[in-house]
């Protein structure tokens, strides 16, 4: 029996799904703090984190281009650092002071059924301000929490969303390995159809072959020209199905007949 490879703590974290625990914030995804902190400290309880503080003590850093947050996470004596903007709903960074910014203007199109940008009756594309509140404590706290979970994706815990992933290098493999053996599978499958394909048009060749040499033969003993084309209707059922699969046979069956017809009286 194989002896089965044991995880590392980064692989164990990484191939956790965490995809029902994922939550959105504009085009970025987030998982819940609570859960990530929760199925870590179930596995290591060891686990410290960190806030970073600036010179007054207080969980931020402030520039012109808005408020910063900082974390480091350790697991096993090995520790990550991680940063994340402060940032409104539209995932804009926020700032001490609202501030406006502009965007491309769109409107909904009947003709294309989505939303398009916006022109102005000489084809200049048209634009529209959009305002960025100022940062509060409860915008801090949330970019704090948000920021320890990516710092715990630095460990593992739902890295492969961060890299536009929906499932784990785990469940990845597993799902490259079933697809290899569906692939498999179905040439196997393919090469027994065709196998089983060739036999029956075989089949379908001499049946036919025989269903021809039957008619001729048939044709053959009839002794006059009536009793040819009355034969002939006999045979209609099968002279249809000559027609439909072999037609050099259903021709050939058919210049018998007149063949026939003019030799007889």
């Amino acid at each position: 029996m194989t002896e089965k490879k044991k995880l590392n703590y980064f692989e164990e974290l990484n191939n956790i799904n965490v995809q029902d625990k994922i939550e959105k914030k504009g085009n970025l995804s987030y998982l819940s703090w609570a859960w990530a902190w929760q199925e870590i400290k179930k596995r290591h309880s060891s686990i410290q984190y960190e806030v970073e503080k600036n010179e007054n003590g207080l969980p931020f850093f402030k520039s012109d281009e808005g408020y910063m947050v900082y974390t480091k996470v350790t697991i096993n004596n090995i520790t990550h650092e991680m940063w994340l903007p402060v940032m409104d709903g539209a995932n804009k960074a926020m700032k001490s002071e609202p501030y406006t910014y502009k965007v491309q203007k769109k409107e909904w199109s009947t003709k294309y059924n989505k939303y398009i940008r916006s022109k102005d009756p000489k084809g200049n594309y048209l634009f529209e301000e959009k305002q960025v509140e100022a940062a509060t404590m409860f915008d801090i706290n949330t970019a704090i929490m948000r920021c320890l979970v990516k710092n715990v994706a630095m460990h593992g815990l739902g890295l492969y969303i961060y890299a536009g992933e929906d499932i784990p290098s785990a469940e990845k493999d597993d799902i490259l390995e079933e697809e290899k053996k569906e692939t498999k599978e179905k040439q196997i499958t393919k090469k027994l159809s065709k196998i089983i394909d060739d036999d029956m048009k075989q089949v379908m060749q001499d049946v036919n072959k025989n269903t021809a040499e039957e008619i001729k033969n048939a044709i053959n003993e009839c002794k006059s020209k009536d009793a040819v084309d009355e034969k002939y209707l006999e045979y209609k059922s099968d002279m249809t199905k000559l027609y439909k699969y072999n037609t050099s046979l259903f021709n050939e069956v058919k210049e018998f007949k007149e063949n026939i017809k003019s030799l007889l009286q």
